[in-house]
């Protein structure tokens, strides 16, 4: 270890968690990987331990974390990784010693099924199918799986009858030793539950095999018919009636001694027919026959079917001679075919000699032919050895083009089609070099064993592919199955979706020819139930068609009658109404459905081209009345663009909302766009007049000031003002007036002054001027709801008292604050004689009053 590795820890020791998840998950650092199973177990975070456990690869280490860890989180992520590692299939997968001590441990149902139906090894597959419960799964293994002891224990962990006949059908041509164990067991659980079939099946087989022991010569096998009396005995009580009747009858035959053979029985040819048995007469009473008379009548008889019985036997003989002779013709062809070498043609001959001669065997000029034909057995093993011979060079390219298969690069398809096509000529070669009779004689055994292998190794090449697509038509079988049902359901529910019904039944039209994707097995069954729910769906379809055709000729005959109807729009509601019914009355097929749709229309159509005109007409007057609003808002916005004084605009835009006052029914996205403008315009204006006034206000306030300076300067000791002030008061004193009577006075005042003179002598004395001040801030201050001064809290008292007694004796309306200000303002502008310091005090006072009152 360097410096630096003993000063700077790898960031996966850091102490930060983060830092340590980043660097399991990201770095590949062979110290980390060595690292990996201590992280793994030892790790404080849970993150981290994730993190590690996800990159470890050995099952048993998994395993031994697994009983570790305690955090549920943790433990579900090592779950997850031992059932992917017990499931893989690739060349590196864990040991099998590990993977089986997994499934001894496991209680993972679907880890147990996914290894007991696709593990690699035959011994995993078994310790997971002796686990498994599934019995669905149990069949499929039973019958799918490679190894027969594997499908033994499947089959003998099956319960459920319905899986085991579901194996037994799929066994038939697989196992055969199992397919008949389990049709024994099978049979044996069905009689232990009295089913009737399986009881009907035993009876039968029991009386079929005692008949057969009765009719069998020699000495009777005791055991056997000891055994199928015991099994009789079980099934007694549920056996049917006319079976049992049958097992008697054959007992008491068994039962019943053995007749001795008599002399003239035995004396008979074997050629003669036995007699004809004749019915059983009732036995009644009768008279004494009369013998004398009787006598001729029988012989007479008698020498008829004698004649009859020796024709028979003529014809029989005759019969016999002719296939004799065709046999000797047959035979000397035979003998021709073999010294020519033909074994095929040799063969046939032989098979045909051999098929005429069933039942004659003991026919001394048959046995002699057939002695003739057993003499040339040894031509035909001699010709069948060099056919052998022959045939071996075809099995030995047969084998080099099963091997070759699989790396050809065919379509699996094509390569299972070959397999087959090579097999049967294989089979081919096999048939023939058969000599019927003969023991059967085959192909050496590693030939044949070197031909499987190579069959079974192509056949493994196209396996995955076979697998996803049986997975595959399984899914579209399961989903045809699922379209079948709902379709019929469609065309049998109450009331029905005909709309849904036809989207169905055109989509089960293009199902029925597209059942190339379902199992092959499947698809004459699919066909049959998907051809019989669109017959159900078509049957359904017809009914309605026919409902909603004589429905919508009912509204033709109804338009065809409107063009006579006086009222325009009498008629053009009952169109509309029309054709609300005629979509509700449903659809036909698109030809049919333009037909009529067509005609109905012929008689709405001039209808609604008067409707159309009148519209259009209606459009036009609209669009001018709109045209006429989009104007007023236009000249409207174009006042307000403007940045000049907006009083000269006033009359323009009383003209503009009189003519809009004169639209009808105006639209009312312009009416609301036209209100807003207006609106603007008049918020625009009241702020004009506002700054207007305080404009007019902030002057008064400054021509109050200067006729206070020059009240002063009169006020002095020498009575006259100086020319400073004069100066100055002449050249301060605003031009603008408003108008208003006190502002007229105040420049008449000024003028005055100005003049050299003096005003008239004042009303009020200075102490009167000063109380009236005083007064009048009290009030404000009162009016704008603030404190006096505590000089004034007096005064302020007596105010309210009076203010309060004269609201409550009914005097004089109260102005608003607002008014009451502005009376209060002009009359403070009016006492401009006050002395300085009352003049400061009492403005500022009634500056901050005012500015309270105007800012509410």
């Amino acid at each position: 270890m360097n410096w630096k590795q003993s000063l700077f820890k790898p960031k996966w020791q850091h102490k930060d968690a983060a830092i340590r998840l980043a660097a399991v998950n990201t770095e590949q650092d062979p110290q980390l990987i060595g690292s990996l199973l201590e992280i793994a177990a030892c790790d404080d975070d849970a993150r981290v331990r994730c993190a590690a456990i996800r990159r470890l690869h050995q099952l048993k280490n998994i395993l031994r974390l697994y009983d570790k860890e305690t955090d549920a989180g943790t433990r579900v992520l090592l779950e997850d990784r031992i059932r992917q590692l017990s499931v893989s299939t690739a060349a590196s997968r864990p040991p099998l010693e590990v993977r089986l001590q997994v499934v001894a441990h496991t209680t993972d149902k679907k880890l147990l099924e996914q290894l007991a139906s696709q593990a690699p090894e035959a011994e995993l597959r078994r310790a997971a199918l002796a686990k498994v419960e599934r019995q669905g799964l149990l069949g499929d293994c039973c019958m799918q799986d490679s190894d027969p002891e594997n499908r033994r224990l499947a089959a003998g962990r099956i319960t459920q009858q319905t899986t085991l006949k579901r194996v037994i059908k799929g066994l038939r041509k697989r196992d055969k030793s199992l397919y008949t164990q389990l049709q024994q067991r099978l049979h044996a659980a069905l009689l232990e539950q009295a089913d009737p079939a399986a009881v009907h099946s035993e009876a039968v087989n029991i009386c079929a095999a005692l008949e057969h022991l009765a009719l069998a010569t020699g000495d009777q096998d005791r055991g056997a018919t000891a055994t199928l009396y015991a099994a009789w005995a079980r099934i007694k009580k549920m056996a049917a009636a006319d079976m049992a009747d049958r097992y008697q009858r054959v007992r008491e035959r068994l039962e019943a001694p053995a007749p001795m053979p008599t002399p003239e029985r035995e004396a008979k040819p074997r050629q003669e027919a036995p007699p004809q048995e004749t019915p059983p007469q009732e036995t009644l009473p009768q008279k004494p026959a009369d013998t004398t008379r009787d006598a001729p009548p029988a012989g007479a008889e008698r020498s008829a079917a004698a004649r009859q019985r020796q024709a028979a036997l003529d014809e029989q003989q005759r019969q016999l001679e002719q296939a004799l002779s065709g046999a000797q013709a047959l035979l000397t062809e035979l003998e021709r075919e073999l010294e020519q070498g033909e074994l095929h043609k040799a063969l046939a001959t032989r098979a045909r000699i051999q098929q005429a001669g069933k039942g004659h065997g003991k026919h001394k000029g048959w046995q002699q032919l057939n002695q003739k034909m057993a003499g040339m057995l040894g031509r035909l093993r001699e010709l069948r050895e060099w056919q052998h011979w022959s045939n071996d060079k075809i099995r030995k390219r047969l084998i080099a083009e099963m091997q070759v298969l699989p790396a050809a690069g065919l379509h699996p398809d094509a390569l299972l089609d070959r397999v087959k096509s090579l097999q049967a000529e294989w089979k081919a070669l096999e048939l023939s070099e058969q000599i019927p009779g003969d023991k059967h004689f085959a192909s050496a055994p590693w030939m044949w064993r070197k031909f499987n292998a190579a069959g079974h190794l192509a056949f493994d090449t196209a396996k995955p592919y076979l697998e996803k697509r049986s997975e595959i038509q399984s899914r579209h079988a399961q989903s045809l199955a699922i379209f079948c049902a709902e379709l019929e359901q469609l065309a049998t529910a109450s009331p029905t979706d005909w709309t849904a019904l036809s989207k169905a039944s055109n989509r089960g039209r293009k199902k029925l020819q597209d059942l190339n994707s379902v199992p092959a097995k499947q698809r004459q069954a699919f066909a049959r139930q998907l051809k019989a729910a669109l017959d159900k769906a078509n049957t359904a379809m017809q009914q309605h068609y026919q409902s909603v055709e004589k429905e919508k000729m009912k509204l033709i005959r109804s338009a065809s009658q409107l063009l006579h109807l006086p009222e325009r729009s009498e008629a053009i509601a009952q169109a509309k109404s029309l054709q609300a019914n005629w979509q509700a009355a449903g659809s036909l097929w698109r030809s049919r459905e333009q037909a009529l749709w067509t005609q109905f229309r012929e008689h709405l159509d001039p209808l609604f081209d008067e409707l159309k005109q009148q519209q259009e007409t209606t459009r036009v007057a609209l669009q001018e009345k709109l045209a006429a609003q989009t104007a007023l808002c236009e000249d409207l916005q174009a006042i307000l663009a403007r940045q000049d004084d907006l009083s000269s605009q006033h009359g323009i835009v009383l003209g503009l909302r009189a003519a809009w006052k004169d639209i009808e029914h105006p639209d009312r996205k312009l009416l609301a766009t036209f209100q807003a403008l207006v609106a603007e315009y008049q918020q625009r204006e009241k702020r004009a007049q506002q700054a207007q006034a305080n404009a007019d206000r902030k002057r008064w306030w400054l021509k109050s000031a200067l006729l206070h300076e020059l009240a002063v300067g009169a006020g002095t000791a020498t009575g006259t003002l100086s020319k400073k002030t004069l100066v100055k008061v002449e050249k301060d004193w605003p031009e603008d007036s408003s108008g208003d009577a006190l502002e007229i006075k105040m420049d008449d005042i000024c003028g005055q002054f100005l003049a050299g003179g003096t005003p008239g002598p004042a009303a009020d004395s200075t102490e009167d001027l000063t109380a009236r001040a005083r007064m009048l801030c009290i009030r404000l201050e009162f009016v704008a709801g603030l404190a006096s001064p505590e000089d004034d809290r007096e005064l302020r008292m007596r105010y309210q008292v009076e203010r309060l007694a004269e609201s409550m004796a009914g005097g004089s309306a109260r102005l608003p604050a607002t008014d009451e200000a502005h009376a209060a303002e002009k009359t403070w502008l009016g006492m401009y004689a006050l002395p300085e310091a009352e003049f400061e005090a009492y403005g500022k006072r009634i500056r901050q009053a005012l500015t309270a009152i105007m800012e509410e």
